[in-house]
């Protein structure tokens, strides 16, 4: 999964918020499926000032076409975009 977040806040907590996820849609997803979905821990970008999130926005986009799972960006039945 890859996920670009923004801390809106001084208090915004990534290791918190990671943590919070994972133990809420793994506790839903194993009572659906029986299986862990979640390996332990995870790789965090952390962008800088002057970097342009949308680089990042089409690398994740991109990733179901460059693995073949889909044809084209926004067809991938996962794939969610909140610009708010």
């Amino acid at each position: 999964m890859h996920l670009l977040v923004e801390g809106r806040t001084a208090v915004a907590d990534l290791i918190a918020f990671v943590k919070l996820a994972k133990q809420l849609s793994g506790y839903h997803a194993k009572r659906l499926t029986g299986r862990k979905v979640w390996s332990d821990g995870y790789h965090e970008r952390i962008l800088r000032h002057h970097e342009d999130p949308q680089r990042y926005v089409e690398y994740i986009l991109l990733n179901p076409v460059k693995g073949r799972l889909v044809d084209a960006i926004g067809v991938h039945p996962y794939t969610w975009v909140d610009d708010q």
